[in-house]
C-alpha cells in the first residue's frame, strides 16, 4: 500500500531544512565531495532524522501538493581548493527544466599576485588598457619608470643649502675686450664614472673628477685673454648616469659608477657653479648652456634649471634652459652651433645650422660646430660645407668597458677665443698627463 501524502507542516519543515543547509553552503544534491562538503539533501535528512530517499520523496510531494520547493538560489558555494598556482574565479550552478540542481562548473585561473605597489624609486609613467567591443576595460597594465625628479630636487636643494652665506658675488674685471668671446667646451665629463687602475690603467672617482675639472678650469681661465663674454658650454653627458639603475637610458648598458647618485648630483651642480664663478672673474658676462647627452637626457635639463635658479639674480650670468638638443650663438660674424652628437652626426651639422638658423647663417662668415660623444680628436678641424666641425677630448679616463675595447685617446680641455670680425683667434689647452 503506498505511503499516505505528507502534511503541509511536514512539507514546510522539510523545505525549510533544505533552505537552511543551502545557506550554510551545502551543495544542492545529496552527495558528499572528497573534501568533506555535504549536499543540502543529505544535511537536511540528518537534521530531520530521516533518510536521504525520504527527504527526496518529501521534496517531490511538497512541490506537487503544496507548490513548495527549495530555494536553490540560497546556495552560496564555499571556497574550493584550486590547483597549485591557480585560484577559483567563478562557480556556475546549473538547474534542469524543473528547477532542480543539475550540476556545477568551477572556473579557475592563474593565481593573481599581491596588490600592486609602485617599486621604490619608481613613478607611474603610464597605463595601457585592453578594451572590449563594448568599450569596457578587460585588462590594464601599469607602466613605471625610475623616478628622477624627487631625487634630483632633493639633491639640488641640499647643494643650494650648502651655499647659504656664500661669498659676495665675484666682482667683474676692470678691463675686458668687447670684441672677444672665449668658449670653454666641457667634453663628456661623465660625473660619477668609476675606473680602477688595476683594471683600466688609471684610477678615477668622484673626488678625482671634482679636483680635475676645477683645477683645469682655473688654469684655462687664468691663461685666456680678458674677453668681455665667456661661454661655459657642456657638450653633453656631464653626468655618467641618469637614474638609480646605473644603466644608459636607451641601450641599458651597465655603468661603472662611483658612490650614490644624489652625491654625484650635488658634486656636479657645485662643480659647474664653481666653473661659472671662475669665468666671472675673467669675463664681464658669462653664458651657460649644458646640452643633454645619451647618458643624462633627463638629468641635464634639471641641471640647467638649477644653475638658472642659483644665478637668476646675477645680471652677469645668462643660463640657457632650452630643452633643445642644439645650441646656437652669434657673436658678430661668428656663428657657433653645438649638439652632443649622439643623434645628429657631425657631417649633418652644417645643414642643420643653415636650416634651423637661416638668418644667423646668412649674417655670419665664420661658422663652428662643437660636438661631444666621440671622446677624441679624430674629427678636429674637419671643414664641412664652410663649417669647421670639431669634437673634443674629455677629462676622465676610459672605464672598464672602453678599456677592454682598447680605447686609449688623450685627455684634455680647451678654451677657444673668437674675435667678432675674424673668427678664432686664440686657443689654450690643458692636457691631463696619465699617472702611469
Amino acid at each position: 500500500m503506498p505511503a499516505p501524502p505528507i502534511t503541509k507542516d511536514i512539507a514546510q519543515a522539510t523545505i525549510g531544512a533544505i533552505n537552511e543547509a543551502l545557506e550554510k553552503g551545502h551543495k544542492p544534491l545529496g552527495y558528499t565531495l572528497g573534501g568533506g562538503e555535504t549536499g543540502s539533501i543529505t544535511a537536511a535528512a540528518r537534521a530531520l532524522g530521516s533518510s536521504h530517499s525520504t527527504v527526496m520523496n518529501r521534496v517531490r510531494q511538497a512541490e506537487k501538493l503544496y507548490g513548495i520547493k527549495p530555494d536553490w538560489s540560497l546556495y552560496v558555494p564555499l571556497p574550493r581548493g584550486a590547483l597549485p598556482g591557480f585560484e577559483v574565479r567563478a562557480v556556475t550552478t546549473r538547474t534542469d527544466k524543473n528547477g532542480q540542481f543539475a550540476g556545477e562548473t568551477i572556473t579557475q585561473g592563474p593565481e593573481r599576485g599581491k596588490p600592486f605597489e609602485v617599486p621604490v624609486g619608481h613613478a607611474i609613467n603610464g597605463v595601457s588598457a585592453l578594451v572590449g567591443p563594448d568599450g569596457r576595460t578587460v585588462q590594464q597594465w601599469v607602466k613605471t619608470k625610475a623616478e628622477n625628479s624627487d631625487h634630483v630636487i632633493d639633491a639640488l636643494k641640499e647643494t643650494f643649502a650648502k651655499y647659504k652665506g656664500h661669498a659676495k658675488p665675484v666682482p667683474p674685471p676692470k678691463h675686458a675686450s668687447r670684441n672677444l668671446l672665449t668658449v670653454y667646451p666641457i667634453g663628456d665629463f661623465h660625473a660619477g664614472l668609476y675606473s680602477w687602475a688595476a683594471e683600466t690603467g688609471e684610477d678615477w672617482d668622484l673626488d678625482i673628477a671634482e679636483k680635475t675639472l676645477r683645477g683645469t678650469m682655473a688654469d684655462l681661465v687664468s691663461s685666456a685673454p680678458a674677453s668681455e663674454t665667456g661661454l661655459v658650454l657642456s657638450l653633453g653627458d656631464f653626468f655618467h648616469m641618469d637614474d638609480a639603475s646605473n644603466r644608459t637610458p636607451a641601450s641599458g648598458h651597465a655603468l661603472d659608477v662611483d658612490t650614490r647618485r644624489a652625491k654625484v648630483l650635488q658634486v656636479g651642480v657645485k662643480l659647474l657653479i664653481d666653473c661659472i664663478e671662475l669665468a666671472l672673474a675673467k669675463h664681464k658676462k658669462v653664458i651657460v648652456r649644458c646640452l643633454a647627452g645619451n647618458h643624462d637626457p633627463a638629468t641635464t635639463p634639471a641641471l640647467n634649471i638649477a644653475l638658472w635658479a642659483f644665478f637668476n639674480k646675477n645680471p652677469r650670468v645668462s643660463v640657457d634652459c632650452s630643452p633643445s638638443k642644439f645650441f646656437y650663438h652669434q657673436f658678430g660674424k661668428v656663428m657657433i652651433a653645438s649638439t652632443h652628437g649622439d643623434m645628429c652626426k657631425m657631417a649633418d651639422l652644417p645643414g642643420v645650422m643653415a636650416s634651423a638658423q637661416p638668418e644667423m647663417w646668412g649674417a655670419s662668415r665664420f661658422r663652428y660646430g662643437y660636438t661631444g660623444h666621440i671622446h677624441h680628436k679624430s674629427q678636429i678641424c674637419k671643414e664641412i660645407n664652410g663649417v669647421i666641425c670639431e669634437s673634443f677630448q674629455v677629462l676622465p679616463p676610459a672605464d672598464a668597458w672602453h678599456a677592454s675595447q682598447g680605447y686609449g685617446a688623450g685627455r684634455s680641455m680647451q678654451a677657444i677665443t673668437h674675435h667678432c670680425e675674424t673668427g678664432e683667434k686664440f686657443r689654450h689647452i690643458v692636457s691631463i698627463v696619465p699617472s702611469k
